[in-house]
Order: structure tokens, then sequence, then C-alpha cells
């Protein structure tokens, strides 16, 4: 938001005039939320977009809700093709190393285990919270709308030039890239960002929605994803 003061000004032979000051304020796409702690204290920034609170960060939770710990699935045979919850840490895959801040990678089983992912008040984020975001900000098929409001700005995390990025409406998206089902290898790491929702392909038991978006692109994608699959997670307020 921005807020502009006027007053208006008038001149003549016999000298200047002004009006009273008034002030007039822009609506931005976004205000800054509550924030939100994890359930292992660790703290999440949020973001309120159209009347939704999102997580400004990419979700880092090793336990459930419920202090249940999670498995850390680090070696490729314990991850492909896996059907219950697990995590892995995409730090020492990354350019930022050990000081990882693009979050944990989970597969869908960790997504809907009913012992809940986010913290308390918050839920991931299902296909339709998606898409009222997505739409709000212009659409992910439009080369000026949705996908580059999301990105991070700058290539503390997105490559150069990162040309495709605004950031306009304060989600901060970076790249976490995924790991896949087939064989526990990771990709796109530093260069895509991908994205888990709550519901799943009715249609196709094994696949479940995802949001995708493109170091290089100015646009994203909605996809649907195998539910074994590894990849980011945002948190919204319920």
């Amino acid at each position: 938001m921005t807020t502009y003061y006027v007053r208006a000004y008038a001149s003549n032979s016999i000298g200047a005039a002004y009006g009273d000051q008034v002030s007039f304020t822009t609506l931005g796409l976004y205000k800054q939320g509550g924030g939100v702690t994890d359930v292992e204290g660790k703290q999440y920034p949020t973001i309120i977009i159209n009347g939704q609170e999102w997580m400004k960060k990419n979700l880092a939770v090793k336990k459930y809700r419920n202090g249940d710990a999670m498995e850390e699935a680090i070696p490729a045979d314990s991850w492909k093709n896996r059907v219950t919850g697990a995590y892995v840490d995409v730090g020492f895959n990354s350019k930022l190393g050990p000081n990882n801040e693009y979050g944990l990678l989970y597969n869908w089983y960790a997504v809907s285990d009913s012992r809940g992912l986010c913290p308390t008040g918050f839920h991931v984020s299902t296909d339709g919270d998606w898409t009222k975001l997505t739409d709000f900000l212009g659409g992910l098929d439009n080369t000026s709308g949705a996908a580059i409001a999301l990105k991070a700005t700058g290539t503390d995390y997105w490559p150069a030039p990162n040309s495709f990025s605004t950031n306009q409406s304060g989600f901060t998206g970076i790249p976490g890239g995924f790991r896949d089902n087939t064989f526990g290898n990771y990709y796109y790491v530093d260069n895509h960002a991908y994205w888990w929702t709550s519901s799943d392909e009715q249609s196709i038991p094994n696949d479940a929605f995802n949001r995708t978006l493109y170091s290089n692109l100015s646009v994203g994608d909605r996809s649907r994803t195998n539910k074994s699959v590894g990849m980011s997670v945002r948190c919204v307020k319920d």
C-alpha cells in the first residue's frame, strides 16, 4: 500500500493560494500476516493475499503436528516409489549448502497424513487455494500474471538474470526443485519451484495436483504428479 498527500495550488498576480491537504491510499496486493510457528519452534512469516494468509517460506518441519517424528529418507532405495510419509533436506544438493532456506521436500503421503503436516490453524494448500491465489494474480498462463508475481526477485535463490519475477504478491516463491519417485534423483534444485497441494486426482489414484514455477519462463503450471515424488509445501491459514 502507498499513501499519497495532495494539496490544490493556484497562483496569479496577487499571490498563491493552497487548498486543504487530503490523502489517499492505494490498495496493494498483499499485507503482512501475523506469522506462525511449527511444532518444532520454527517461525514462518505470513502474507495475506486476497483474504488468504499464506506462509512466505517453504515448510521445513520434520515432525507431524502431534509431535510424531517423520522419517527422513535420504538413500534413493528408501525414497523411490514409497507409499508412506517421508521428507528429505535438499540443502546438501543446492548452492546454499547446509544453510538451506528452500525448506524440505515431502512426498504426498506426508502431505495427506492424518497427523497433520502444517502448524495448528494452518493446512497444506489445496488445489482450490492455489487456484484462488493464481486467478487473483492474473492466472498462471498469463505472461504478465501470477507466475512472475509469485517469484522472489534477485539472484539469491533463482539463477541470473531472474528476469521473469516481480514478487508483487509478496509470496516470495523460491526453487526447491523435486525428487523423483523412480530413481530417487533430484532435479531443478535452484531452478524450478514445485509445490504439492493436498488435493489428489481421484480418477488417477497414484497422482495428486501441484503447482510449478520456472526460472526461465513467465508462466507456470498446474499439473498432477505421482504421490511418491518429493516437492515443497506451503501452508495456508484455516
